[in-house]
């Protein structure tokens, strides 16, 4: 198959960087009974500029001094296209600028609880847009 211009995404990414990491374990805990909360924020501006934020927290049922909270944010540019229509676009901005930051989230729990004397928590791979999508509805 011969990629072309047709193939080509019209959303880019332009930067993504992590407002917020926070990790604590005062008590050196490795319960892995874990509740995990995830939200996300889309918003695009006039300009077709989108900024995505994606929070995660994990916190331990057993130990309230476990806790990990990560928010990453992805900015991406929409280029235009004459051949899909807004309301697809828009679900397609949504979903797409979710799958591609939450890969990063991932890794980041893995790198923070990959430390000595820990139990590593590799967050398992997930449907992203399933989740976001029973939230809309």
């Amino acid at each position: 198959m011969k990629l072309d211009k047709k193939h080509e995404s019209f959303l880019t990414m332009e930067n993504l960087f992590f407002s917020e990491i926070i990790f604590k374990n005062p008590n050196h805990t490795d319960s892995m009974d874990l509740e995990i909360d995830l939200d996300a924020d889309v918003k695009v501006d006039q300009s077709s500029n989108v900024i995505t934020k994606i929070k995660l927290n994990i916190i331990s049922e057993k130990d309230d001094d476990f806790f990990i909270s990560i928010t990453a944010v992805g900015k991406f540019k929409i280029s235009e296209v004459d051949f899909v229509p807004n309301d697809v676009k828009q679900k397609i901005v949504k979903n797409n600028t979710i799958a591609i930051l939450f890969p990063y989230i991932r890794s980041q729990v893995t790198l923070l609880t990959s430390q000595p004397n820990f139990k590593s928590f590799v967050f398992p791979v997930v449907n992203i847009n399933s989740i976001f999508e029973s939230e809309d509805d």
